[in-house]
């Protein structure tokens, strides 16, 4: 399977995990998704999780996630690429796919009001922008919502 970029924004499900690899460290951790939807012939409102696999190897995310920016519960969206592992095991092929950020062009933006307490919001290696910079809080209170 060829690898492609994929987001996704939604909750990480579990506390992150640390481990060690002969190149550095790394992280895992579960990452939740959510579709919700109204059935059309019962009005009845429906919701379906989706759980992904995220594993992290740049050094950037990683660090920040030691730091403890990154924690169970919290609303973020996640940029990484797909990645199929293969296996057999007791004569069975298995196979999973994970999302893994190991690039520099990789990344996990907050989206939840509460920000981490350093300034390695997102992680990534790159100048990218965080989300609310360049937000002026002078004008937050003519917003109408």
């Amino acid at each position: 399977m060829e690898r492609c970029k994929v987001t996704l924004t939604g909750r990480v499900g579990s506390e992150p995990e640390i481990f060690n690899t002969t190149n550095g460290k790394g992280a895992n951790f579960t990452f939740a998704t959510s579709e919700r939807w109204r059935d059309r012939a019962t009005g009845e409102r429906k919701e379906r999780t989706e759980w992904h696999r995220i594993t992290v190897f740049s050094p950037g995310l990683v660090k920040m996630i030691e730091n403890g920016n990154l924690k169970k519960g919290q609303f973020v969206q996640i940029d990484g690429t797909l990645k199929v592992e293969k296996w057999e095991k007791d004569g069975v092929k298995r196979e999973t796919v994970k999302i893994v950020l190991n690039s520099p062009r990789h990344g996990i933006d907050f989206l939840d009001i509460a920000k981490p307490k350093d300034d390695a919001m997102t992680g990534r290696q790159e100048n990218e922008q965080s989300y609310d910079q360049g937000f002026n809080a002078d004008l937050d209170d003519e917003i109408p919502f």
